[in-house]
């Protein structure tokens, strides 16, 4: 199904659409229909998305303790806390999963 409609743009950006549409030998609603589909085409989802997701939400439970202890460290979570890159090894027996999260708690104030 498709729809037709009436689209406003400032001229200096219809000049630029139409340069590009000149200069690759296409019409300009060719165009921007492909622009438009660019912006709005699916993102891949990435298939550690869930673990991913259970990790932020286990950093952002355990933050306000978290800052207590580890202000200005790096930590990882993945069912424990590690509190430097270099302990990864020792932590998961050199294996480390293949989902966690790392960050550096900087300040108390959560991103």
């Amino acid at each position: 199904m498709t729809r037709t409609i009436t689209l406003f743009i400032p001229e200096d950006l219809y000049l630029q659409v139409e340069q590009v549409a000149t200069e690759t030998e296409r019409n300009i609603p060719d165009i921007l229909l492909e622009t438009i589909s660019r912006t709005f085409a699916p993102h891949p989802i990435h298939p550690n998305r869930t673990a991913m997701k259970r990790e932020i939400a286990a950093y952002k439970a355990l933050h306000a303790e978290l800052v207590e202890t580890h202000l200005g460290e790096y930590v990882a979570i993945y069912e424990v806390i590690v509190q430097s890159p270099m302990s990864f090894p020792h932590v998961f027996s050199g294996n480390p999963p293949a989902t966690y999260l790392d960050s550096r708690l900087m300040h108390a104030g959560m991103t």
